[in-house]
C-alpha cells in the first residue's frame, strides 16, 4: 500500500501538480488524496470506493490504471494471507485424566453459552419483527370526489303537481380508494454494465466512482439521502433500485443524469440562466436659451 501511495505522490510532484489541482480535477477531497499518497487505502469507507478513488487519481496522473488496481489487489491478498504471530507461552502440563475432565467441562459451558445466545437472539428477532409489523405505514389519503347533483327546476318540482314532471334524484357520492405508499429509509442501488459505458456516481453528495465500466461489471452502493448517476451511454447501464429492476437508463449513446432517493427515481430540473437586459443609453437634451429682443424705439 505504501509503494502505491509513493508512486502517486512522486508522479504528481514530477508533473508539478498540487493536491488542490488534483482535487478540482477528480472531485476527490484533499484529505482522501493525502490518505491515498500515504498508502492508507484501508481507511476508505469500502473496498469499492478505494478502487474508485485509486482509478480516478491514476487517470488524472496518466498512470496505468489496471496496473495500479492489480498492485492494490495483490497487496490486499498478501495482507489477508499473512499468518498471525504464534504465542510463545507454553501450555501448562496436566495429567491426561484431569485434562480430559477440564475439556469436558469447558465444552459443556461453551455449548450452554451457544444455546443461550441462540435463544436470546431468537427472542430479539421476534420482537423486532413484531415492532416492524406494528409500525404504521405512511398513508396518503385522497379526498373523496363529490359529483354535484343536478338542480331541480321550478317547473319540475314536486311542489308543483300541475306540471306533471317528476323530480330529479341527486347523484350518489362515490368515495375514492385510499392510496398507501411505503417510504424506505435508505437508497440501495446496483448498476450493471451491459456494454462498455462511462459512469459517474455521487453518494450523499460525495463522488465515489468515475470511470469506464466494462461489460458485465457492476457497482453496489447504499446512501442515506440520494444517489446520483451520470452516464454517457444510457442504453448500456441497467439499474436495480432496492432489488427492483429499473431497466436501462435510456438509449444507446444518450447522456443521462438521474437521482434516486428513498422515494424513487428523479430527474434533476435544469437550471435556467437569467441573462440581464442592458440598460438603454440615455442621451442628454440640451436646454434652449431664451433670447431677449431689443425694445422698439418710437
Amino acid at each position: 500500500m505504501e509503494e502505491i501511495g509513493k508512486t502517486l505522490r512522486e508522479t504528481r510532484e514530477r508533473l508539478g501538480l498540487t493536491l488542490e489541482e488534483i482535487e478540482r480535477t477528480t472531485r476527490i477531497r484533499k484529505a482522501r488524496l493525502e490518505a491515498l499518497e500515504r498508502g492508507e487505502l484501508d481507511s476508505m469507507p469500502s473496498q469499492a470506493q478505494a478502487r474508485g478513488f485509486l482509478r480516478n487519481y491514476g487517470e488524472a496522473l496518466g498512470l496505468d490504471v489496471q496496473e495500479l488496481l492489480a498492485r492494490y489487489d495483490a497487496a490486499r491478498g498478501h495482507k489477508a494471507s499473512r499468518p498471525l504471530p504464534a504465542d510463545d507461552r507454553s501450555e501448562p502440563r496436566t495429567s491426561p485424566g484431569r485434562r480430559s475432565a477440564s475439556e469436558l467441562v469447558l465444552t459443556t459451558l461453551i455449548a450452554l453459552a451457544v444455546i443461550a445466545v441462540l435463544v436470546w437472539g431468537s427472542g430479539q428477532l421476534i420482537e423486532a419483527l413484531n415492532a416492524e409489523s406494528a409500525t404504521p405505514t405512511e398513508e396518503i389519503v385522497l379526498a373523496p370526489q363529490v359529483e354535484e347533483a343536478t338542480p331541480i327546476p321550478p317547473a319540475a318540482s314536486a311542489t308543483n303537481p300541475a306540471s306533471g314532471a317528476s323530480a330529479v334524484e341527486p347523484t350518489a357520492i362515490t368515495p375514492t380508494a385510499t392510496l398507501i405508499l411505503n417510504v424506505l429509509d435508505q437508497v440501495n442501488l446496483r448498476i450493471l454494465a451491459e456494454t462498455d459505458s462511462f459512469a459517474e456516481v455521487v453518494v450523499d453528495g460525495e463522488q465515489v466512482y468515475r470511470g469506464r465500466l466494462q461489460a458485465g461489471e457492476q457497482l453496489n452502493y447504499t446512501g442515506d439521502t440520494a444517489i446520483e448517476v451520470t452516464t454517457g451511454n444510457a442504453g448500456g447501464l441497467r439499474v436495480f433500485f432496492n432489488d427492483r429492476d429499473e431497466g436501462l437508463m435510456g438509449e444507446i449513446g444518450q447522456v443521462v443524469v438521474r437521482i434516486w432517493t428513498p422515494r424513487g427515481a428523479q430527474t434533476p430540473t435544469p437550471t435556467v440562466t437569467v441573462t440581464p437586459t442592458p440598460s438603454p443609453f440615455i442621451t442628454s437634451t440640451s436646454t434652449p436659451t431664451q433670447t431677449t429682443l431689443p425694445s422698439q424705439v418710437p
